[in-house]
């Protein structure tokens, strides 16, 4: 059975433009160690209230449609709640979809960009999160350091930042 879907968060900052740095989390372990990851978080669906019997119809037929998966404005919730809890900071819209893809034990992963200014990007950056450091690393060294599986998320990134209107998929 495929695992929960995660949401990620990629933080970027023009500090000095035209330079862009993104907030990634270095790896944990010797092996891991400088393979970065996109900041994420797993998605946890809540416990339904009360036995089916007590809950409306309106509502069982609600919670039915949505038993294929969360949808996306839960996901960037969970985002969301995620930075909260680990970096201590609720980012704000707006927010660029990045897409989704499937990593290693079919587990879907979401990422949303949002841009911050360069106080906000150096007070979370060296946050420690699940043993990892937050890290902040100009496009270039995102794209050849970045777990594989995740740099799609830069490139697409880079795509919209440049203004390339193939990037709006």
């Amino acid at each position: 059975m495929p695992s929960a879907p995660g949401a990620g968060l990629l933080v970027f900052c023009r500090a000095t433009a035209p330079a862009v740095e993104l907030l990634l989390l270095s790896g944990s372990s010797a092996a891991t160690r400088g393979a970065y990851r996109v900041p994420s978080w797993e998605h946890e669906r809540g416990v339904p209230a009360g036995p089916a019997s007590e809950v409306p119809i309106e509502e069982r037929l609600r919670r039915r449609s949505h038993a294929s998966g969360p949808s996306p404005d839960e996901l960037l919730e969970t985002a969301r709640t995620g930075c909260v809890r680990d970096f201590g900071w609720r980012p704000e819209a707006p927010f660029l979809a990045l897409g989704g893809v499937k990593q290693h034990r079919h587990r879907l992963l979401y990422v949303w960009a949002c841009e911050v200014d360069a106080a906000v990007a150096s007070s979370l950056a060296g946050t420690l999160v699940a043993g990892r450091r937050a890290v902040l690393v100009d496009l270039d060294a995102a794209r050849r350091r970045v777990v594989s599986g995740q740099r799609r998320f830069v490139d697409q990134l880079s795509a919209l930042l440049s203004g390339d209107p193939s990037a709006d998929r």
